[in-house]
């Protein structure tokens, strides 16, 4: 164990954990834009290729928008029940 070889110096240019990051040494690789096809294949399934691109557009925008509106709903619901647990606590 006293013997072990010293570990390589890291680069100077860079602050490391134990070794540089290496992309390759990933167990495997995203696609992004594969992956988001395979996300959004069902969602643009009927799509009429007659339709302007901006049909498509309102319906991402709408789903956002139904996606953040959750996102409000259930923030404000965890407020409220933080501000019902410290008016219980202090009385």
């Amino acid at each position: 164990m006293w013997d072990a070889p010293a570990l390589p110096p890291a680069p100077e240019d860079a602050f490391v954990f134990g070794e540089p990051f290496d992309p390759n040494r990933l167990p495997y690789r995203v696609d992004l834009p594969r992956t988001l096809r395979r996300a959004t294949h069902r969602f643009f399934e009927e799509r009429d290729p007659d339709r302007p691109v901006g049909v498509t557009l309102a319906k991402v925008i709408g789903v956002v928008v139904v996606l953040v509106g959750i996102a409000m709903v259930t923030f404000g619901m965890i407020a409220a029940l933080g501000v019902w647990t410290i008016r219980a606590v202090l009385g």
